[in-house]
């Protein structure tokens, strides 16, 4: 054993446990089609804790957070872009009222 890491023992509470068990078997079921090997219970403990305390999805989380964020709203922009389009040369709205309605409706 490393001289650097020690031993943390403790209980859970019955729903706790339980809770870990189901998470550990979902994790392992996900890991098991990769190829994985499947994680022990106090692997899996072992786990979440040092997740819990390194934020290590944090920035993942972020970074995919803020991904979608520029997604939509490229996809809110393309759809203004279509409405306005269809709105002007098929129901030959007046484009400056289109493109004020569109701007306050899906580009706010």
């Amino acid at each position: 054993m490393a001289a650097d890491t020690e031993t943390i023992s403790f209980r859970l509470p019955a729903e706790l446990l339980e809770e870990l068990k189901d998470r550990a078997s979902d994790h392992n079921s996900r890991h098991n089609l990769r190829g994985e090997s499947a994680l022990s219970r106090n692997q899996f403990a072992k786990k979440l804790l040092t997740d819990a305390l390194t934020d290590s999805d944090r920035e993942k989380t972020r970074a995919e957070l803020a991904r979608l964020a520029d997604e939509v709203g490229r996809l809110r922009e393309d759809i203004a872009t279509v409405l306005t389009s269809l709105m002007v040369n098929i129901a030959k709205a007046d484009a400056r009222e289109v493109e004020a309605w569109v701007r306050a409706a899906l580009l706010r």
